[in-house]
């Protein structure tokens, strides 16, 4: 999970490993090319406004690379704009900030089943 607001990273790996899930932070969009190829997730949870590179081009360029192409992609952002964006970049789905846990589960789990 990439974003740049450390409590709500924190709060979400709280809330998404007691459902079960294993969960890798990044404060923001820096590096996280490298920490994909180094270890890659089952999914990626990605903010779309981050310091220094947004999560639309993060998107972009794992899309683009045939060794991550494969990884699905949530988006999320409280952004109106948030469906449009995450068709444009290629991302498998989003979600809408403020969370609503059932929802995130239940989303990750469908990109999941999806591969």
């Amino acid at each position: 999970m990439a974003d740049d607001e450390e409590e709500l990273l924190m709060l979400m790996k709280a809330r998404l490993q007691k459902e079960g899930f294993r969960v890798q932070l990044a404060l923001n969009g820096d590096h996280i090319f490298e920490k994909v190829l180094d270890d890659p997730p089952d999914a990626i949870l990605l903010d779309i406004v981050m310091d220094h590179v947004s999560g639309n081009d993060i998107c972009k360029q794992l899309k683009a690379d045939a060794s991550t192409r494969h990884i699905p992609i949530i988006m999320f952002s409280g952004n109106d704009d948030i469906q449009d964006i995450t068709r444009e970049c290629g991302a498998d789905d989003f979600l809408s900030k403020p969370f609503n846990m059932p929802l995130v589960r239940e989303t990750i789990l469908r990109v999941l089943t999806k591969r």
